[in-house]
């Protein structure tokens, strides 16, 4: 016969076999549990991630239509662009991390009429290995790929931000090489202590442009490129209202005042009368933009 107890009459120890069990793990041992879950759980979410972006990057390689031309430099290649119109040659430098270069100067290459204009791409479709990105390597890949691309010399060298400190080195390890710089300028980090005592030469023409919600934010901008330009003897520093991105919000503007500025010191665009006027160069070779590339740009 069973005979079942109330709950009152069941024994101290009893009760206490048959209570809820409580982990006698200090706190702290089943904290670093729970982490150690989490850390799990992130590092699968990260080896996920690095799977599909690969195999991502590699469809989109597979399937993306190239624009440019590829010339080998020390440790892989850079992308030139040549976007193949006749007249006086100008070539331009992206400032850093931008994606698509040849796609970021386009509204500026469009106003650019009677200049053949070059874009050296930083990234886009040129390999992202290679040496440091130091000012006196970049400039050196710059002059590898040019020559490999039969971009005739001397060029305008033209560039935005931190292109700028590329530009200076580059007018000073191949003298020569350049007839004249354009840019939109910016000092910053190691390559501005590496470059400290360098200056543009006296003869070289130079249009700057300075943005003047870059003066508003920084007081010293306009100081600091009237000092980097005090020994270029014909140079003129143009404030346009804007942010960083003038080549985007001014194209027309940046494009009419460079023109003018080159013409007046014999770089006249083609079809144009002036002092200086170059020949007319035979058409180029090299690939145009895709329709999906110009399109963008557009």
């Amino acid at each position: 016969m069973i005979t079942h107890r109330h709950p009152d009459q069941l024994s101290a120890g009893t009760a206490a076999n048959l209570g809820p069990q409580r982990s006698t793990r200090p706190w702290w041992r089943r904290l670093g549990r729970l982490v150690g879950i989490v850390r799990l759980v992130l590092v699968a979410l990260l080896a996920v991630s690095t799977i599909v972006n690969f195999a991502m990057v590699r469809y989109e390689r597979a399937t993306t239509e190239p624009y440019g031309q590829r010339n080998p430099v020390e440790g892989g290649s850079v992308n030139v662009v040549d976007h193949e119109a006749e007249g006086p040659t100008i070539v331009l430098l992206s400032g850093l991390g931008t994606p698509a270069p040849a796609l970021d100067f386009a509204p500026l290459v469009r106003e650019l009429t009677g200049y053949r204009v070059v874009v050296v791409e930083g990234l886009g479709y040129s390999d992202m290995q290679g040496p440091q990105l130091t000012a006196q390597n970049v400039s050196q890949e710059v002059h590898t790929a040019l020559a490999a691309a039969g971009i005739e010399q001397p060029y305008v060298l033209g560039g935005h931000s931190l292109a700028g400190f590329h530009i200076l080195d580059y007018v000073n390890r191949y003298p020569g090489e350049v007839s004249a710089v354009t840019d939109e300028w910016h000092r910053a980090g190691d390559n501005a202590r590496r470059l400290q005592d360098m200056t543009l030469p006296a003869d070289l023409p130079v249009p700057a442009f300075v943005a003047q919600d870059t003066m508003d934010q920084t007081p010293q901008w306009l100081p600091l490129h009237e000092e980097q330009l005090q020994q270029v003897r014909e140079h003129q520093i143009i404030v346009l209202q804007g942010g960083h991105y003038l080549h985007w919000t001014h194209s027309p503007e940046m494009a009419t005042r460079t023109t003018a500025f080159l013409q007046e010191h014999g770089i006249a665009p083609r079809g144009t009368s002036g002092p200086g006027t170059n020949a007319q160069r035979a058409p180029s070779t090299a690939i145009p933009l895709p329709e999906w590339a110009a399109e963008l740009a557009r």
